[in-house]
């Protein structure tokens, strides 16, 4: 029972002192460790500081009173570049190597409309990677800017940094600026008592064609919605955050909130698509910052106190496993990599010590200042050439926290980078994580095989350090593993090296392997090809590189290591490598890296949705990735994820999107994704490589990026007449309780987002007016947003929250016996409703779908959309199509049933509804853009 109790302690002090060292922590209310970095292409500028401590503390005491006295800034740690002149009031102290939810002050000259925006949102609630402020546009920007106040714009943001929230504005133009509710077309925002314009454009220039009142036509694609920039309106700040006097976030429709808070949950926006509808206190009370918060009193002071950090040299340690089990080639393997990462990867200037580690730890090489190769070369033949005995993960960990120590005084943030192979048998792993939290040090674990202990994952997440694995049978690069841990600088992001080309070749086919990569204009510095082949071939290696200008360097050696170098700034242009061996059937692996010039370069970062998965819960993980030119989105590059694990040696090319299509977000926002499906999978660790390409010509560059939205905003699409391709490597993905599912098809059909009104045709009748509602979506797929559904569920209510909650108790469209069968993911589809009706159109009726597959899996229900009805109406069928012109009803086209529905009401009146359903098909494999509804679409 005492040993219970002890793990029990020791489990709580380790939980809290992770929560202590999250890059933002919660203290007494106060959010500390928060970090804001300047980058380095920012003049020295006293003024930019003390912009930087005005624009937060106004934010700190909005987020106090939206957050209802909660939650405020208390502690900021601004981080000025190195390169400018030092002051007695900069700290110098070191900073985690990889920060979270960070804060960047930027000066990109390609991007000078600087849109503020947040990174990295996977999931509702989740929040992002990092926020992005334009110094001269927004931070030097004195009173109102572009996007609103400063204290408003900077909440806003937040919400998507910390709490995972979306935007509450339109998705984006056309269709969604407007929908139908209780006899008229509003705008869509997050409460229905905004006030505004209407009218053509971004400035609202009145016109008939935007009449909110008429019903009985579509809103035209050309109409927008323009708020007061004066109304005395309190929420939301995740929608039109440049009204002045918003200073609060939507709340729950009920008696015990004011109406002007009330979540609108029928607002086209991305926020109810990825948040299910739920308002934003909603997500933000089931947040982990207010699990334990209580309210303050008003006279609370909110005004953060500012530390000054000047970026300093980097220290790190590697941490190597030289137990039995790493003897052999596992041993050799990581000398050749540890070899090139000394030679290669480490920053000149920063300070590296080299500790191994079995049944004890022995420090091999003390913290030395890398600043030659002579240098290098020590650290070199320092590495650890004998592996035996236990493994004592925890003693390697202490022993570097001691290094740091010696070196610094404190360890607080000092880099470990730890590779292991086996189960931790030796020592006290638990006492020695403790110590790693109660220090913050930041450790990155590498496992090499499947069979490391998981513990390593586990030590990298709560210090906020990263994890790798690397798979004997996979393809991701050892030294391409490093590469994602070893950061050179936070003040010059736009500096830090790119990956072109990184492969794994288990056993080679030929005795030449050729690779080719280009080179963008922008890019060039200290580029190289490093190459690793198996320790027992005992061979030559000829490596040639050839490029632009009949450049051409060749080198040939008998180690087993090799890295060719292009001297100087390389050439724009294509180049290509040639490695020939004596012989095949050779384990080989390379990386290709460059270091741009400038910061206007393409640059990709990946995200996983999560880092563990129970499979048995029917999750599935999802890849993201981002895109970006200075942080503007590029769209149209070719996003392709290769997905492996040990499990078998099974693997998978997954193709990511930016469609629109379930699980992505908005189309041709340069986000790309898709998920893992489980014949991808394995259990245990799942290793994701990311191959981003781009052609000369196809690529966009859009010169909105999406973020803070400001009125009278226009996009503009650049093209990008450059070549290019990068590799990532993603962290981990753990999977847990797999079971392979073989001929089970155990994935659902995805979950449609854009069903909407694509027509409305009116007409006068003896008895009143008809009137048919053509509802328009992008068909998904059998597996999430991949093949062909089988069939749609429909149904219908006059309650919203009944379809959105409880879809099966709504009412169903009694199809008959037609069969619907839905037509390939990425084609459009319409549904045709026909109403005839003597009263005036005033009542309000929600419709949802979901998609189903040929074994039953049904999928999430759709977004909810509502059409304006009339009481007491009769409805007849009639064809359509998604065509805008009205169709003559004496000729019907197209392919039609009529459906008899029974509508339940909560007056407890049952309607009869006549519907027609009306397949189209869309020639092209995305929607067509909105504003092009002229163009006939085709038909079935």
């Amino acid at each position: 029972m005492r040993e219970q109790n002890m793990k029990i302690l020791v489990f709580l002090i380790m939980c809290w002192c992770f929560k202590y060292i999250a890059p933002i922590r919660v203290n007494n209310g106060g959010y500390e460790d928060m970090y804001i970095v300047i980058q380095d292409n920012n003049e020295d500028s006293e003024f930019l500081l003390e912009r930087i401590q005005k624009i937060f503390t106004d934010a700190s005491e909005l987020l106090f009173t939206a957050t209802k006295n909660y939650l405020y800034f208390k502690k900021i740690k601004v981080i000025v570049p190195r390169t400018w002149q030092h002051k007695e009031k900069y700290k110098k102290a070191l900073i985690p190597s990889h920060i979270k939810q960070e804060i960047i002050i930027d000066n990109t000259k390609q991007n000078e409309k600087g849109t503020p925006r947040v990174n990295g949102i996977t999931a509702c609630g989740k929040g992002g990677e990092y926020m992005y402020l334009h110094s001269e546009s927004f931070i030097l920007k004195t009173g109102q800017t572009s996007w609103g106040l400063h204290d408003r714009v900077i909440v806003h943001e937040f919400g998507h940094l910390r709490y995972g929230l979306y935007d509450e504005y339109p998705i984006s133009g056309g269709s969604s600026q407007f929908y139908q509710h209780e006899g008229e077309w509003k705008p869509t925002g997050c409460t229905e008592d905004i006030q505004g314009e209407i009218g053509i454009g971004s400035h609202c220039e009145k016109s008939n064609a935007c009449d909110y009142k008429n019903t009985g036509k579509k809103m035209d694609d050309n109409c927008d919605f323009c708020p007061d920039q004066n109304q005395n309106l309190e929420a939301s700040l995740m929608g039109y955050q440049w009204i002045d006097a918003l200073s609060k976030f939507c709340e729950r429709n009920d008696t015990t909130t004011s109406k002007h808070v009330w979540h609108n949950p029928s607002g086209k926006n991305l926020h109810n698509k990825r948040c299910s509808s739920k308002s934003a206190w909603e997500i933000m009370s089931n947040h982990q910052d207010f699990s334990d918060a209580h309210k303050l009193p008003n006279s609370t002071d909110t005004q953060p106190t500012f530390e000054f950090i000047q970026e300093n040299e980097q220290y790190r340690v590697l941490v190597l496993d030289v137990s039995g089990s790493m003897e052999g080639k596992r041993l050799e393997i990581l000398q050749q990599v540890t070899t090139l990462v000394i030679k290669d990867l480490i920053p000149s200037g920063s300070y590296l010590g080299i500790i191994a580690f079995s049944n004890t730890a022995t420090v091999v090489q003390q913290l030395t200042n890398v600043t030659s190769d002579s240098v290098r070369d020590q650290l070199i033949n320092s590495l650890p050439t004998v592996a035996e005995g236990g493994t004592c993960i925890g003693c390697g960990i202490e022993s570097a926290i001691e290094l740091f120590k010696m070196e610094q005084g404190e360890a607080t943030n000092g880099e470990i980078i730890l590779v292991s192979d086996g189960e931790n048998n030796e020592g006290n792993i638990d006492k020695s994580r403790q110590k790693m939290l109660t220090e913050k040090v930041t450790v990155h674990t590498v496992s090499v095989t499947q069979d490391a202990d998981l513990v390593l994952a586990d030590i990298s997440t709560e210090s906020g350090g990263k994890h790798f694995t690397y798979l004997e049978t996979g393809t991701s690069s050892f030294i391409a593993l490093f590469d994602e841990i070893i950061v050179s600088s936070h003040t010059s992001a736009s500096k830090q090296t790119v990956v072109l080309a990184s492969e794994r070749i288990n056993s080679t086919t030929s005795s030449i392997v050729k690779l080719a990569f280009p080179i963008e204009k922008n890019q060039g510095e200290n580029t190289f090809v490093a190459v690793i082949v198996q320790s027992d071939y005992n061979g030559r290696l000829y490596i040639n590189l050839t490029g632009p200008n009949n450049f051409s360097r060749t080198l040939i050696t008998a180690e087993k290591t090799a890295t060719v170098r292009i001297p100087d700034i390389a050439q724009p242009g294509d180049y290509e490598t040639t490695i020939t061996m004596d012989t095949s059937g050779i384990s080989l692996e390379y990386v290709v890296k460059s270091t741009p010039i400038s910061s206007d370069i393409i640059r990709v970062e990946a995200y996983m949705s999560a880092s563990k998965i129970d499979f048995k819960t029917g999750e599935l993980p999802i890849i993201y990735t981002e895109v970006t030119k200075e942080y503007s989105q590029v769209i149209n590059a070719n996003v392709t994820a290769r997905v492996e694990s040990n499990d078998g040696g099974k693997g998978c090319n997954e193709y990511l999107y930016d469609n629109g299509l379930d699980p992505d977000d908005i189309r041709d926002d340069g986000i790309y994704s898709a998920y893992i499906l489980p014949q991808c999978l394995g259990a245990g660790r799942i290793n994701v490589k990311i191959f981003a390409k781009g052609q000369e010509g196809k690529v966009r560059i859009k010169s909105v990026t999406a973020g803070g939205q400001a009125p009278y905003q226009e996009e503009q699409l650049t093209e990008y007449n450059e070549r290019f391709q990068r590799v990532r490597l993603m962290e981990d993905l753990y999977i847990e309780n797999y079971e392979d599912p073989g001929l089970n098809d155990t994935v659902p059909p995805g979950r449609i987002t854009d069903v909407d009104i694509h027509n409305i045709v009116t007409k006068a009748t003896l008895s009143g007016e008809s009137r048919s509602f053509t509802i328009a979506w992008t068909a998904t797929g059998d597996d999430k947003s991949i093949g062909r559904a089988s069939a749609y569920i429909f149904r219908i209510s006059d309650d919203f929250k009944t379809l959105q909650d409880n879809f099966d108790n709504a009412e169903l469209l009694d199809v008959g016996n037609f069969s619907f069968k839905p037509l390939n993911s990425g084609e459009k589809e319409a549904l045709k409703i026909i109403v005839d009706a003597e009263k005036s159109y005033t009542s309000t009726v929600f419709f949802a779908l979901k998609a189903v597959d040929e074994v039953g899996n049904t999928g999430d229900v759709s977004n909810i959309l509502s059409i304006v009805v009339a009481k007491g109406f009769r409805a007849h069928g009639e064809a359509g199509s998604l065509e805008t012109e009205d169709v003559d009803v004496d000729k019907p086209e197209g392919r039609n049933v009529i459906l008899y529905i029974i509508l339940g009401s909560s007056a407890g009146v049952v309607v009869f509804l006549t519907i027609v359903i009306t397949v189209c098909l869309c020639r092209n494999r995305r929607a067509p853009n909105a504003k092009n509804t002229n163009v006939p679409l085709g038909r079935v």
